[in-house]
């Protein structure tokens, strides 16, 4: 029977086989290549029985095909993850119009200051602190666009294999509240955040952590959106 094991299973089965001397009533189902080449899956269920006082004993046990379960598996496993996938661009889709104005508005910024800078340039005469001071302005806000558009980039992918990492709380927080602060604006609703300790720090996957606050925070925007007291208090829980 052993020969018919699939070659990368043949470890795991040798394994659950001393589990099963050992008592353990079955171990996790492993593949068969037939002599047709078709692969199947196996489930081996049994009990070891010893037979007097000698050295004797004996299998006595069912192996069950699990292949249309295993596959029905994979099936549920794959539209878990397009529902996951299409959860994520759903809120990324309701998020657009306020990541239009949370880019625009910097990129609004960034334009008036280069005008600024060209107008100076053109009169002659510069005041190098003045210049100084609008290059600053122009450096932190594209430096803000950036972050949303690694964040959104961050957002979109799938993180399920990423390695665990040790981030600030703060930041985390900060990057996924530039998905939405402004739909709260734009409706009327105070986003109440407590301040949250620098030194506070976890280790998660920062891309998982963030989809779970961006959902928590979408519900709480779409509970209080009717009320006439809209406010939400932070994270995770809305006044609903």
């Amino acid at each position: 029977f052993l020969s018919l094991v699939h070659p990368e299973d043949v470890g795991q089965y040798l394994i659950g086989a001393q589990e099963l001397e050992q008592g353990r009533d079955s171990f996790p189902s492993f593949r068969i290549r037939r002599p047709d080449g078709r692969v199947r899956w196996l489930q081996n269920i049994g009990k070891v029985i010893r037979i007097g006082s000698g050295p004797g004993e004996c299998l006595i046990g069912v192996i069950v095909d699990v292949t249309e379960t295993r596959e029905y598996e994979s099936i549920i496993e794959a539209q878990r993850e397009k529902m996951e996938a299409s959860s994520k661009m759903s809120a990324l889709g309701v998020m657009a119009g306020g990541l239009a104005h949370e880019i625009n508005n910097p990129v609004a910024i960034i334009h008036g200051n280069a005008v600024l800078l060209q107008q100076m340039a053109s009169r002659g005469g510069v005041d190098t602190l003045r210049m100084e001071q609008t290059a600053k302005v122009i450096a932190n806000t594209a430096e803000r666009i950036s972050r949303i558009t690694r964040s959104l980039l961050a957002f979109a992918r799938d993180a399920e294999a990423d390695p665990l990492r040790r981030v600030s709380l703060r930041s985390l927080v900060e990057d996924t509240l530039d998905f939405c602060r402004e739909r709260f604006r734009r409706q009327g609703i105070d986003l109440v955040i407590d301040p949250i300790d620098p030194d506070l720090a976890l280790d998660c996957r920062p891309v998982q952590i963030s989809q779970v606050l961006l959902n928590l925070l979408n519900n709480a925007h779409d509970a209080v959106e009717g009320l006439d007291d809209r406010w939400a208090s932070k994270i995770g829980r809305a006044h609903v």
